[in-house]
Order: C-alpha cells, then structure tokens, then sequence
C-alpha cells in the first residue's frame, strides 16, 4: 500500500517509477564496492589463495568502511590517499601499498 501511494506520488510529479527504480539498482552496481568484489571475483582462480584471502581481508576490512559504498564518480585521489593513510597509522605499510596497487 505504501509503495502504491509512493508510485502514484512519482507519477504525479512526472517521474516513471520503473525508470527510478532501474536507475537506483545501476547505481548500486556503481559502487566502488561492487565493481571490486566483482574484480575480486575474477582475480580468485589466477591469485594463490592465501593471496586471495588477503585481498578480500584488505577490501573488507580496511577500504569498504570508508568508501565501499559510495559511488565511484564521486571519490577522487584523494579519498584514496586518506583510506592509505589510515591503513598506514595501523603500521601495516606493505598492506596500504598493496591496497593501492588493487
């Protein structure tokens, strides 16, 4: 009933409720965590998998939290580096060198 009353709101105001709808579920695959797991995905039969589980710790862990699900067009370089420095004050320097070269 009230995504009835919701569509029939986006209606009113001249907006096609199935076009939001396939434009929110493409941003979401916009994310900068989606397209890493999907790399991620393709990376586990080439990685070793001790390698593998390290990169998908590394994403997990210490970069999704900060920006995971945020959409890649609005993160720049330096949205990186802070996620790097972070990584860093943890000691864990060879993980944040990694973490940027992925």
């Amino acid at each position: 009933m009230l995504a009835t009353r919701l569509s029939q709101r986006l209606i009113a105001n001249g907006v096609d409720p199935s076009v939001k709808r396939q434009a929110e579920k493409s941003a979401d695959a916009n994310t900068f965590e989606a397209v890493a797991r999907e790399w991620l995905s393709l990376q586990e039969r080439k990685l070793a998998p001790a390698t593998y589980a390290k990169a998908v710790w590394t994403f997990a862990i210490l970069v999704f939290p900060y920006f995971g699900a945020r959409l890649i067009a609005k993160w720049g370089p330096v949205d990186v580096l802070k996620v790097l420095k972070r990584i860093e004050e943890r000691g864990i320097h060879e993980t944040a060198h990694r973490a940027r070269q992925r």
